[in-house]
């Protein structure tokens, strides 16, 4: 946020975009860092996502995937449902 390299610019603006994004998800930032255990499909497939294509590419899809998500609730004006993994 108040950095004075445009690389840490870039890298604030990252994390902040990645926090921000978790919690649009009701995903807890802190343990999706921490490489927690996933309780749901979307927090297995960022994992999984994370580590084929690294933290930025993940940033973008996750935003991504939650725009296509918002757009299917209005269309079809539904409740968002959690896929929960079975364990």
């Amino acid at each position: 946020m108040f950095s004075t390299l445009i690389s840490g610019a870039k890298a604030s603006a990252n994390l902040y975009s990645l926090v921000m994004t978790c919690r649009a998800n009701d995903i807890n930032p802190y343990y999706y860092l921490q490489r927690y255990e996933p309780i749901t499909l979307k927090q297995a497939w960022l994992i999984q996502l994370r580590e084929r294509l690294g933290i930025n590419r993940t940033c973008i899809a996750l935003a991504n995937k939650t725009v296509r998500t918002a757009w299917a609730i209005l269309r079809y004006e539904t409740k968002y449902q959690q896929q929960l993994l079975v364990t």
